[in-house]
């Protein structure tokens, strides 16, 4: 019995890094660059398998938002970047700073995340800052 459990932990121990070798080999950076689009980039070794994305506005008192927007890209590799961009084409409502929000993940990479503020929004009037 203790022999069992001694090569199911030396299986488990052998196994281990090879499990997490995806998370620590592939590393995702997004970074929003204007007002509306962010960069998603594989500084990683490896590829990034199944890139989604995510991008929203965001807003202090938000009464009407625009909804999220999302894509993916399958496939990223290492030192490649893609542009994302967001679509400004529902009518938003609110008052305070306006920010630009993006989230990426990857199969093999953990969620990164970006915020920027791009604006004040006062009722449906925006002011949009040059980034």
């Amino acid at each position: 019995m203790k022999l069992c459990i001694a090569i199911a932990i030396a299986i488990a121990i052998l196994l281990l890094p090879n499990f997490y070798q995806g998370y620590s080999d592939t590393v995702l950076e997004i970074k929003i660059i204007d007002s509306s689009c962010a960069l998603i980039k594989n500084v990683g070794k490896s590829n990034a398998i199944n890139v989604s994305w995510e991008m929203w506005v965001d807003c202090s008192i938000l009464f009407i938002a625009p909804p999220k927007q999302n894509g993916s890209i399958a496939l990223l590799k290492p030192n490649e970047e893609k542009l994302i961009c967001y679509e400004k084409s529902s009518f938003i409502f609110g008052f305070g700073l306006l920010k630009l929000k993006a989230m990426a993940k990857a199969d093999n990479a953990k969620i990164v995340e970006d915020e920027k503020i791009i604006g004040i929004l006062i009722g449906s009037f925006a002011i949009i800052f040059k980034v």
